[in-house]
């Protein structure tokens, strides 16, 4: 790159120091001009694929939140009708380096591929970008492998089967083992080698119909999970974390299909989950199973690790806050040395979570709810037999 198109460039992108480099991260990418011009000089589909094979490889384990990023933008702006070269791909995702996003990419904190259990099967899953994208996800499928095996449940146990196999199709086809661990660096480039070629990467998301009927599908199944081409432009001005193509990861290409965002099927399963539920009006139910689950398997955790009694869950309330979840046992786990336990769990807040698929953000200040839980602290360093206290 040219000292001028750099000059250029950086002083484009300057406002993501202003912006954390995620809202507008999109858009703001789209508006920088070498950035748009490439992705006009590319097609699509091509490209999206392209990207979308290169999370299936671990030495872009690190980078997924980058390739998600690419696809997006090459398929909401991708203007080219003949399939993308290698040399314009490349130089796309090196592009992305000299923007203060590449800031952003940070080592890995989990392993590339982990795996989930339904209904007497494991399934294995990209983590992605997601932290304990698989803790989550399996939260949500014990509480539906609690509801009946008859209409209407029986139908979102389906899907959710099917999503889970077509995933664990693609990874094993791409010879990843479960929990392999993947590059731990960002890499701001793609090497000039035969694996990572447009021949070798641009088909691993892709599949067949034989594909789905080898999984028991059959051809229509995944007409709900199609992200609509035809409104590709509006990819440009979503959000990742926010965005439809999250929610609905599945291309039509003609005659095969592509799984373009591999990295989100959990959240796909999980926005499932939740409309169903609402349609249902048996979303309060749910919350109340889902954090009921969270709350066994984390104390079963600990009792498991190194608690050597049963730790019992209730709300509390600490001046004008109600904490939902705290443990106010105190549990020895060294001579002399005890510990005290206070979760924090917050109910799905709907809107959030069915535009994201994660967590939302609690709607309890941090900077009010801090103080409340340092005073639960101190009441319990003050109680009866305290000895030595461990947050």
């Amino acid at each position: 790159m040219d000292k001028d198109t750099n000059e250029s460039l950086m002083a484009d992108l300057m406002m993501f120091d202003a912006i954390g480099c995620r809202d507008g991260l999109l858009k703001n990418l789209w508006n920088t001009p070498p950035i748009q011009k490439g992705i006009e000089g590319n097609d699509a589909i091509s490209s999206a694929t392209y990207y979308s094979g290169l999370m299936y490889s671990p030495f872009f384990h690190s980078n997924i939140d980058r390739l998600e990023i690419l696809i997006h933008l090459v398929l909401g702006g991708g203007a080219k009708k003949t399939p993308s070269k290698f040399k314009s791909l490349r130089r796309l995702y090196r592009l992305i380096n000299e923007t203060s996003y590449s800031a952003t990419e940070d080592p890995a904190e989990d392993v590339m591929v982990n795996r989930v259990h339904f209904k007497g099967h494991t399934y294995p899953i990209l983590e992605g970008q997601w932290e304990s994208n698989a803790f989550y996800l399996q939260l949500f499928l014990d509480v539906v492998s609690t509801m009946p095996d008859n209409l209407p449940f029986i139908n979102l146990k389906t899907k959710i089967e099917g999503l889970l196999s077509i995933s664990g199709f693609l990874i094993d086809r791409s010879n990843l083992e479960d929990f392999t661990i993947g590059s731990e660096l960002p890499q701001t480039d793609i090497p000039i080698e035969e694996k990572y070629s447009i021949l070798s990467v641009g088909r691993q998301s892709m599949f067949n119909k034989d594909d789905l009927i080898d999984l028991g599908l059959g051809d229509q199944f995944l007409e709900e999970f199609y992200f609509p081409l035809e409104t590709r432009e509006v990819l440009i001005n979503s959000e990742i974390g926010n965005s439809p193509l999250e929610r609905n990861p599945f291309l039509k290409i003609g005659e095969e299909f592509s799984l373009i965002l591999p990295n989100t099927i959990s959240i796909c399963i999980k926005h499932l989950i939740v409309s169903f539920c609402m349609e249902k009006n048996a979303i309060d139910i749910f919350n109340s199973r889902l954090e009921n689950q969270y709350l066994l398997l984390l104390s079963t955790i600990l009792r498991i690790h190194f608690l050597k009694e049963p730790i019992y869950f209730s709300s509390i309330i600490v001046d004008d806050i109600t904490i939902p979840s705290v443990s106010v046992a105190l549990s020895e786990f060294d001579p002399g040395r005890y510990f005290c336990f206070v979760p924090i769990h917050n109910p799905i807040e709907l809107d959030a979570y069915l535009s994201s698929g994660i967590n939302a953000t609690s709607d309890l200040n941090i900077n009010e709810l801090l103080p409340k839980i340092l005073t639960t602290i101190s009441n319990v360093e003050n109680a009866d037999g305290f000895k030595e206290g461990r947050f």
